[in-house]
Protein backbone atom coordinates (compact mmCIF):
# COMPACT_ATOMS: atom_id res chain seq x y z
CA UNK A 1 0.00 0.00 0.00
CA UNK A 2 2.66 2.55 0.73
CA UNK A 3 3.98 2.16 -2.77
CA UNK A 4 0.67 3.20 -3.84
CA UNK A 5 0.30 6.09 -2.23
CA UNK A 6 4.23 7.07 -3.63
CA UNK A 7 2.73 6.51 -7.33
CA UNK A 8 -0.37 8.43 -6.31
CA UNK A 9 1.75 11.54 -4.84
CA UNK A 10 4.34 11.27 -8.04
CA UNK A 11 1.06 11.28 -10.40
CA UNK A 12 -0.33 14.68 -8.36
CA UNK A 13 3.00 16.55 -8.10
CA UNK A 14 3.22 16.07 -12.31
CA UNK A 15 -0.29 17.02 -12.95
CA UNK A 16 0.15 19.87 -10.61
CA UNK A 17 3.90 20.72 -12.24
CA UNK A 18 2.37 20.35 -15.85
CA UNK A 19 -0.72 22.67 -14.89
CA UNK A 20 1.23 25.52 -13.58
CA UNK A 21 4.52 25.30 -15.88
CA UNK A 22 3.03 27.33 -18.66
CA UNK A 23 2.43 29.72 -16.39
CA UNK A 24 5.87 30.28 -15.22
CA UNK A 25 7.63 29.49 -18.84
CA UNK A 26 4.84 32.59 -20.55
CA UNK A 27 6.95 35.77 -21.39
CA UNK A 28 6.23 39.27 -20.05
CA UNK A 29 5.95 42.12 -22.60
CA UNK A 30 5.89 45.55 -22.19
CA UNK A 31 5.04 48.25 -24.71
CA UNK A 32 5.68 52.11 -24.09
CA UNK A 33 5.73 51.42 -21.07
CA UNK A 34 2.38 49.16 -20.06
CA UNK A 35 2.86 45.71 -19.42
CA UNK A 36 1.30 43.60 -22.45
CA UNK A 37 0.43 40.55 -20.40
CA UNK A 38 2.36 36.99 -20.43
CA UNK A 39 1.78 34.97 -24.22
CA UNK A 40 3.03 31.32 -24.28
CA UNK A 41 2.32 30.92 -27.98
CA UNK A 42 4.81 28.04 -29.64
CA UNK A 43 5.55 28.08 -32.98
CA UNK A 44 8.01 26.17 -35.56
CA UNK A 45 10.84 28.86 -35.23
CA UNK A 46 14.08 30.11 -33.72
CA UNK A 47 14.65 30.98 -30.31
CA UNK A 48 14.69 34.56 -31.10
CA UNK A 49 12.20 34.81 -33.56
CA UNK A 50 9.65 32.58 -31.14
CA UNK A 51 10.67 35.69 -28.12
CA UNK A 52 9.47 38.23 -30.81
CA UNK A 53 6.72 36.17 -32.24
CA UNK A 54 5.21 36.34 -28.50
CA UNK A 55 5.62 40.14 -28.23
CA UNK A 56 3.56 40.13 -31.84
CA UNK A 57 0.93 38.33 -30.74
CA UNK A 58 0.94 40.80 -27.31
CA UNK A 59 0.82 43.65 -29.55
CA UNK A 60 -1.61 42.03 -31.62
CA UNK A 61 -4.43 41.24 -28.65
CA UNK A 62 -4.09 44.99 -27.71
CA UNK A 63 -5.29 45.89 -30.58
CA UNK A 64 -2.01 47.89 -31.80
CA UNK A 65 -2.28 46.62 -35.63
CA UNK A 66 0.82 49.11 -36.79
CA UNK A 67 2.83 47.91 -34.21
CA UNK A 68 1.99 44.69 -34.63
CA UNK A 69 2.29 44.21 -37.79
CA UNK A 70 6.20 45.58 -37.90
CA UNK A 71 6.68 43.09 -35.45
CA UNK A 72 5.44 40.26 -36.96
CA UNK A 73 7.76 41.69 -39.92
CA UNK A 74 10.62 41.48 -37.72
CA UNK A 75 9.50 38.10 -37.17
CA UNK A 76 9.89 37.13 -40.81
CA UNK A 77 13.01 38.77 -41.09
CA UNK A 78 14.77 37.10 -38.17
CA UNK A 79 13.36 33.66 -39.39
CA UNK A 80 11.89 33.40 -42.54
CA UNK A 81 11.03 29.93 -42.45
CA UNK A 82 8.87 30.68 -39.84
CA UNK A 83 5.03 30.54 -41.52
CA UNK A 84 3.66 32.21 -38.39
CA UNK A 85 5.04 35.32 -38.88
CA UNK A 86 2.97 36.07 -42.17
CA UNK A 87 0.05 34.56 -40.64
CA UNK A 88 0.54 37.95 -38.00
CA UNK A 89 0.92 39.94 -40.62
CA UNK A 90 -2.09 38.80 -42.54
CA UNK A 91 -4.15 39.05 -39.02
CA UNK A 92 -3.34 43.15 -38.08
CA UNK A 93 -5.17 43.75 -41.56
CA UNK A 94 -8.16 42.16 -40.34
CA UNK A 95 -9.27 45.08 -37.65
CA UNK A 96 -13.02 44.63 -36.46
CA UNK A 97 -13.08 47.22 -34.47
CA UNK A 98 -11.96 49.80 -37.18
CA UNK A 99 -13.12 51.06 -40.45
CA UNK A 100 -9.60 50.00 -41.41
CA UNK A 101 -10.40 46.52 -43.29
CA UNK A 102 -8.67 45.90 -46.61
CA UNK A 103 -11.10 46.35 -49.53
CA UNK A 104 -11.35 43.53 -51.93
CA UNK A 105 -9.02 44.97 -54.61
CA UNK A 106 -6.26 45.30 -52.02
CA UNK A 107 -6.06 41.63 -51.19
CA UNK A 108 -6.70 39.94 -54.94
Amino acid sequence: MGAQVNVIRRVVVLLAYFAVAPAFFAQTHEHGGGDLGKVDFPVTASKEAQTEFNRAVALLHHMTYPQARTAFEHVAQIDPKCAMAHWGIAMTLFQPLWPTRPSPCTTS
